[in-house]
């Protein structure tokens, strides 16, 4: 029995060195091939860049340009169509000294789908691309909210939405109404809109065609930014969207799955945002 027991104390000893020493080599391996990765190995830092940080980037350098986020709080009103959006920016709009600015993307956002040249008010063109989407909704909103009009394309910046949604920005309104020359019109006016804007107590956007990717670019970009994601039962929303279009009412199943797809896509990402930003977004 004693011959037995000091034969296993002897093989379990050795197995314990045994595995010591594979694991000790293993410990040695790895850190060799980490050194040599190191100190061998230099990544181009321009090469593994994400896509989103040369999004963020692009903005970045319009803040270097002078165009700094001011102290003033920014609400930015992120929604869809039949939301009962326009009622709950009609009603915010009335905070004292408050500049309101109903859909500024409502003409971009086509101008980028049909691939058209956009005409900013600097009278500068260009084209973009689908991939500059995100991004440019993102520039364009960040200007609205900073007063620099410069760099806005000229089609929102005479839509008729303004001083129709927008009630304080009627003098404005009616000033570019005068003329039906929006090239024209807009320079001769922009000094009123600068204005209301530089003078505004809290600067409030709405809009509907806005990438959830955008939003995040936004928040990390302006640290005044407040955003409201203003969602509604999918069932009354496609009821009141039905009833203006009932020739889909046949469509309806395929419109409620999208819907709903984008709806589930869009909750996940704006309550991971709200993790990293828990006092700037409310749902």
């Amino acid at each position: 029995m004693g011959i037995y027991y000091s034969c296993f104390l002897i093989l379990s000893i050795l197995t314990v060195v045994v595995l010591s020493s594979m694991y000790i080599t293993l410990l040695r391996y790895e850190n060799r091939n980490t050194h040599r990765t190191t100190v061998t190995v230099r990544p181009n830092p321009i090469a593994v860049k994400t896509k989103r940080d040369r999004q963020i980037q692009k903005l970045q350098r319009i803040q270097r340009k002078g165009l700094s986020s001011p102290s003033c709080p920014h609400v930015l009103i992120f929604t869809h169509p039949r939301s009962g959006s326009t009622l709950t920016g009609h009603i915010i709009q009335h905070v004292h000294e408050s500049f309101y600015a109903f859909e500024p993307l409502r003409y971009l956002s086509e101008s980028l789908e049909k691939r058209e040249r956009i005409v900013f008010l600097n009278r500068t063109e260009r084209s973009y691309q689908e991939s500059d989407t995100i991004w440019m909704k993102a520039e364009i909103l960040y200007r609205w909210f900073t007063c620099d009009f410069d760099r806005v394309n000229l089609k929102d910046l005479s839509s008729m939405f303004i001083g129709a949604y927008s009630t304080n920005l009627n003098e404005y309104a009616a000033c570019v109404r005068r003329i039906h020359i929006p090239t024209k019109t807009v320079p001769e006016c922009i000094p009123l809109l600068k204005g209301q804007c530089n003078r505004a107590g809290v600067r409030i956007i709405k809009t509907i065609r806005l990438n959830i990717e955008s939003v995040e670019l936004l928040l990390e970009l302006m640290p005044n930014l407040k955003v409201i994601y203003l969602t509604r039962d999918p069932r009354g929303k496609l009821a009141s969207q039905m009833a203006l279009k009932p020739a889909e009412w046949d469509i309806v199943t395929f419109v409620a799955k999208d819907l709903c797809e984008l709806l589930i896509k869009e909750t996940d990402f704006i309550l991971k945002l709200r993790e990293k930003y828990p006092q700037r977004l409310k749902i």
